[in-house]
């Protein structure tokens, strides 16, 4: 073994030190993720008028790169009750959660439902939210789903795989030491 071969070893091994302690980080993040521990707030914008007093918001996590790595854990037919967003206007929780739509529609007050992306609402006054000059904001936990923390472990498997064992196998381009 020549003194070239012994560094690039080297090299590669510090590299995929570096990678596993990244992934393993990621792993804790995806935990703490799985928890609801991190929290996202927007602004709700382009509020869409239905039925009655019911409009619509499609949250920025449904429309946009971060559908495919995250989840908000919206309501739907096998989890009725599972959604933990919640929509503030002016700063003041609105409610009851998990109303169904044709209850927004027909007594509004504030209830709301975040069945399947979309978040279903009414104002607390039965004022449409589009014109009454007032703040609406949602909150809600960003899950990271179940797919891309099976992706990280299985890197990090193969990756300590290779630290332990102190080989790296490509299928036919032969072993590294």
């Amino acid at each position: 073994m020549n003194c070239r071969t012994i560094r690039e070893n080297s090299s590669l091994r510090y590299y995929s030190w570096i990678l596993l302690i990244l992934l393993v980080c990621s792993l804790v993040f995806s935990i703490f993720s799985r928890n609801g521990y991190f929290v996202t707030t927007e602004t709700l914008s382009e509020v869409r008028s239905l039925s009655g007093n019911c409009y619509l918001y499609l949250p920025v996590i449904s429309d946009s790169w971060r559908k495919h790595v995250f989840t908000s854990v919206p309501d739907d037919d096998d989890r009725p009750q599972s959604s933990r967003l919640k929509i503030f206007e002016d700063g003041k929780a609105l409610g009851p959660p998990h109303s169904s739509r044709e209850s927004i529609a027909d007594y509004g007050l504030g209830r709301f439902s975040h069945w399947r992306n979309y978040v279903y609402f009414s104002s607390s006054d039965n004022s449409s939210p589009i014109s009454n000059a007032r703040v609406y904001t949602v909150e809600y936990p960003m899950i990271l789903k179940v797919r891309v923390i099976l992706v990280q472990l299985m890197l990090a498997l193969v990756l300590g795989v290779f630290l332990v064992t102190g080989k790296f196998q490509l299928t036919g381009m032969g072993s590294v030491t």
